[in-house]
């Protein structure tokens, strides 16, 4: 993928997976991504998810190698995403990675949140959740 821009809007979704209770496990939450590049392969900018209640802005920060894709979405505020545990919050960062389609012009890949870290008898254990996601260049 020579010489291809992340610049521009992106559109897409995300679905919580692993780690979330089961009346929120396989929700999709929209996205809007605006981003424009700092660098050859690198970007950056802003998101807005669409989910049930407000989210803060996030920032966005990435790097895109030919057809690898990670980014780093960093909430500028705490985020309760859990109905039922007002607790649980996404302020630290969320890593995505994932790959370019061509086929479909878009993005696809997994995301992962890295939670508290418990030390317990048994070892170390690091609350998180993951999922998938997808996003494709806005057509406006």
């Amino acid at each position: 993928m020579p010489d291809f821009s992340m610049a521009g809007k992106w559109r897409g979704y995300y679905i919580l997976g692993q780690g979330y209770a089961d009346d929120l496990f396989g929700k999709k939450v929209m996205f809007e991504l605006t981003l424009h590049d700092i660098g050859e392969e690198e970007f950056e900018g802003s998101c807005a998810d669409f989910y049930d209640k407000p989210a803060p802005p996030a920032t966005i920060k990435g790097y895109i190698e030919n057809e690898f894709i990670n980014f780093i979405k960093e909430y500028e505020g705490p985020f309760t995403s859990a109905k039922e545990d007002p607790a649980v919050t996404l302020t630290p960062p969320i890593n995505y990675t994932g790959y370019y389609d061509a086929t479909r012009d878009t993005f696809f890949g997994e995301w992962e949140h890295m939670g508290k870290t418990h030390d317990t008898p048994m070892g170390t254990f690091t609350e998180g959740c993951a999922g998938i996601w997808n996003m494709k260049r806005a057509a406006d």
